[in-house]
């Protein structure tokens, strides 16, 4: 069932908002960070709660180490709606700060297998599809409440280890919204890393230490 959406942005209740790129949703599952575009109104989360514990995932990528050949899957769902955090939101041309967030997220992805090389780590991206609702709240008071959907690419940066596995420990889980009417996603597989642009900015990771035998 579609939330109604009271910003009066002039959609119908039952049409969902299209996430645009620029967007991302990043996991780290300590400070994660959420901003949703489209046409006619931005979600920008300046204080996140961590939905580490609140999601599950749709398929098991408990392979972490990961090997040659292994699958890795980023998708996942919230338990119901989860705290997001705290920020502010615009929908047409009216403004909205000071909300506390909350959402339903679902995020499905194609599963990816780690295809190997040279190197001590490569990024790992994979399309996805997501759809969820958020609704933003202020003294006491729903501000906004609507549908959203959009899809991109998943993208992960995994360390290689002197064994020949693999790792993404504490690197960002990142999912970069595109262009709807784009060119297809080419299919899964590794991509270089580029000097400059948000993608890099976006997929900064945190370095993990050798795991033990």
């Amino acid at each position: 069932m579609c939330l109604v959406l009271l910003a009066g942005a002039g959609k119908a209740a039952a049409e969902p908002y299209v996430i645009r790129p620029v967007s991302t949703l990043t996991l780290d599952f300590e400070g994660d960070v959420l901003r949703f575009e489209g046409s006619d109104f931005v979600v920008n989360q300046d204080a996140m709660a961590s939905v580490g514990i609140f999601f599950t995932r749709t398929s098991d990528p408990s392979c972490d180490p990961c090997r040659v050949g292994d699958t890795f899957d980023p998708g996942f769902r919230t338990s119901g709606e989860v705290l997001l955090g705290y920020g502010s939101a615009t929908f047409g041309s009216t403004n909205y700060s000071d909300l506390t967030l909350y959402g339903t997220l679902a995020v499905d992805a194609t599963p990816v297998a780690f295809p190997g090389g040279p190197g001590d780590g490569f990024l790992l991206e994979t399309p996805f599809t997501f759809n969820g609702a958020l609704r933003g709240v202020r003294g006491g008071e729903q501000a906004f409440a609507g549908d959203f959907i959009g899809s991109g690419r998943a993208v992960r940066f995994f360390d290689r280890f002197e064994d020949g596995s693999y790792g993404a420990g504490e690197n960002h889980q990142v999912f970069l919204f595109e262009t709807p009417d784009a060119a297809p996603v080419p299919e899964p597989g590794t991509i270089a890393l580029v000097g400059g642009g948000a993608l890099v900015a976006a997929v900064i990771r945190r370095r993990r230490q050798q795991p033990t035998v």
